[in-house]
């Protein structure tokens, strides 16, 4: 009983954080919105095949709340660790299939 009750606050505080980092997301967007608009009707002629793919640093502190430490318009997608390569290759295929293709191994 008491492994069940641990189990699910942890997961209690792991979708919290990620609540808290979607939210983070989403206001960072917001706060750009404006700008991203103008610059794709001025250099874009075909918006819906147009896409960017962002980079957030976000950190968990002590507390465990979610802080955005910066945010980037061209995230390095270099792979100098088997770590890196999973992790990115897996964001490249979200990416992709997001827009519309259909990525495989």
């Amino acid at each position: 009983m008491l492994a069940q009750r641990m189990l699910h606050d942890r997961a209690f505080v792991a979708v919290d954080r990620f609540a808290q980092v979607r939210d983070i997301v989403a206001k960072t967007l917001l706060s750009v919105e404006a700008k991203i608009n103008t610059c794709c009707k001025m250099h874009v002629s075909h918006p819906h095949n147009c896409y960017e793919l962002y980079g957030l640093d976000v950190v968990l502190d002590s507390r465990l709340r979610a802080w955005l430490i910066e945010a980037n318009t061209g995230p390095a997608l270099h792979c100098p660790s088997p770590l890196d390569r999973r992790i990115k290759s897996r964001v490249v295929c979200d990416m992709l299939n997001v827009v519309g293709f259909a990525a495989t191994d």
